[in-house]
């Protein structure tokens, strides 16, 4: 993978620097995620410079197509969060022989973190052949104890 959202610092100005990109399924897909079907993803990044100090003020937001847990149809979810990073040349950069900050795993890591964990249609629009047959396998048990038929099976093994 190489660095998607790098930022050079030298030769960087003090002060204010804002820096922009559009992410697409192939960002995470270089991460190794496959469960990324579509992306479109915006990243802004604030970076202040002090002298030594930096702090990076990062904004994520957009939307990612993930297979629906029930059904496993593509499904559109909104994703957003933002978070801060302070570092100094040197010290935890991880490009460190090109004077820069490579955030990608960062923005990855959070991109993900952002996702629903139970990720599912609402109501009525998961693929109906697929609900069909959820329907249909829950119609074979027994009862509504799922171990009544273990019961049985002792009663008829006597």
């Amino acid at each position: 993978m190489g660095d998607i959202l790098f930022i050079q610092l030298k030769g960087m100005p003090d002060g204010n620097s804002r820096f922009h990109w559009d992410l697409g399924k192939e960002f995470f897909a270089s991460f190794g995620n496959s469960d990324i079907l579509e992306a479109s993803v915006e990243v802004d990044v604030k970076v202040e410079k002090s002298g030594e100090s930096i702090a990076l003020y990062v904004q994520l937001g957009g939307k990612v197509t993930v297979p629906c847990d029930r059904c496993l149809a593509p499904l559109e979810v909104e994703i957003g969060t933002d978070f801060e990073l302070d570092t100094q040349p040197g010290s935890d950069c991880r490009n460190e022989e090109e004077n820069g900050i490579d955030i990608s795993q960062d923005v990855y890591d959070y991109a993900c973190l952002s996702i629903p964990m139970h990720r599912v249609h609402a109501d009525g629009l998961c693929d109906q052949d697929v609900v069909r047959y959820l329907g249909a396998d829950k119609a074979t048990v027994s009862g509504a104890n799922p171990f009544e038929s273990l019961g049985a099976l002792l009663e008829k093994n006597k």
